[in-house]
């Protein structure tokens, strides 16, 4: 999927599912963990601080609003608890597959 096509997508997504990612940073997670949802890998939360423009604080309380509103679940690196593993909700992951089958040529 394009990054115009996943733009559009999540945009279809949250008007389908009645979801809501009103600000710039939580686009750019959601971008970043759908994209690696789409791969079917994982984005980790310490990827996200790394390499964002924003703080851990921050981070962690649009991660929070994106779980809460139905985007992405969390879950425990089996290998490392230390590490929290960020997916797109199976809700989700459905709603793309549908908008991307519209989408492609």
């Amino acid at each position: 999927m394009s990054h115009v096509n996943l733009t559009a997508a999540i945009a279809a997504a949250d008007k389908e599912q009645g979801l809501h990612t009103p600000d710039r940073l939580s686009r750019d997670i959601l971008q970043r963990v759908v994209c690696a949802g789409m791969l079917h890998q994982t984005t980790r939360v310490g990827e996200i601080i790394r390499d964002g423009n924003s703080t851990f604080p921050a981070v962690i309380n649009h991660l929070r609003s994106l779980g809460e509103d139905g985007w992405i679940t969390r879950s425990e690196n089996p290998d490392d608890v230390r590490v929290i593993l960020l997916h797109i909700t199976l809700q989700i992951q459905a709603a793309f597959d549908r908008i991307d089958d519209k989408l492609a040529p």
